[in-house]
């Protein structure tokens, strides 16, 4: 299937839900007009939970707040949270264009400023929902792809810089990779050391949706207030910061050996 037809299937699918099937279905319709990029990231995620066998079931009725889907796996249920980055947001946060230019300039502090922003302007709809919490967001922006993927080191980290020690004599050891933590989404300094914070989501969803599917990339948060097993999806590459932090040194890896986007194609269900 199409984007589009991803849409309509499921706009369809709120319509046979008795007894309220048409007006969500009319609702979601007004969304769509409104705000075509949330809507279209609603369906393009109900579709990807859908093929993945997580039984995903209206939560609330959007109009109402709260989480958007609860979904199940293994005997444990979940709620997820779907927002969306518009594309004019997304080329002027980023300096690129809504369509492939060639190498240019990518503001991607910007990118993951935005990205953090959105977590912290969702911890409202997580306080509504007892359990694991998962975040999906998507973007129809045509390099959205590679914006969520390169971010998300500092993401994780903050913005990093190169240093190195110096005394009276100069130069002391090599050069290396450090950061003050500026713009971490998940961690800050303290006085006594490092602390987590923002624990509302357990995982993070970041969707590139395109005409035809999406590239999905997840980001792990260290210590959540609802911890969720990254089982559910298992085909995702999630980034995830060694936690505990250990003598200061930050570590960021994949939970994957081989950090490939997972690819999800609208198929007719």
């Amino acid at each position: 299937m199409t984007l589009a037809e991803a849409v309509e299937w499921y706009e369809q699918r709120l319509s046979g839900i008795n007894p309220d099937g048409q007006r969500l279905a009319k609702q979601f319709r007004k969304r769509l007009a409104a705000r075509s990029e949330g809507a279209q990231a609603e369906a393009a995620v109900f579709h990807y939970l859908e093929v993945k066998n997580l039984n995903p079931r209206l939560l609330e009725d959007p109009s109402r707040g709260g989480m958007d889907f609860e979904c199940s796996f293994g005997g444990e249920n979940f709620a997820v949270e779907v927002t969306a980055f518009g594309r004019d947001t997304v080329t002027n946060r980023s300096g690129y264009p809504d369509e492939l230019s060639g190498p240019g300039y990518v503001n991607l502090p910007s990118i993951i400023s935005l990205v953090r922003s959105r977590i912290s302007d969702k911890a409202v709809q997580a306080r509504t929902y007892d359990g694991p919490r998962v975040l999906a967001i998507g973007s129809t922006h045509v390099i959205a792809s590679t914006l969520f993927s390169a971010g998300v080191h500092e993401f994780l980290t903050g913005e990093a810089s190169i240093a190195f020690n110096v005394s009276s004599d100069g130069l002391v050891g090599d050069m290396h990779m450090a950061t003050a933590l500026k713009n971490a989404a998940y961690v800050r300094p303290t006085s006594d050391g490092l602390e987590s914070f923002r624990p509302r989501y357990a995982l993070v969803l970041l969707f590139a949706i395109h005409g035809g599917g999406a590239h999905v990339t997840g980001i792990i948060h260290p210590a959540p207030d609802r911890p969720l097993s990254i089982a559910p999806f298992r085909n995702v590459p999630f980034a995830r910061l060694e936690w505990p932090v250990k003598d200061n040194n930050l570590r960021v890896e994949w939970v994957i050996a081989d950090p490939r986007v997972d690819v999800h194609y609208f198929i007719h269900i």
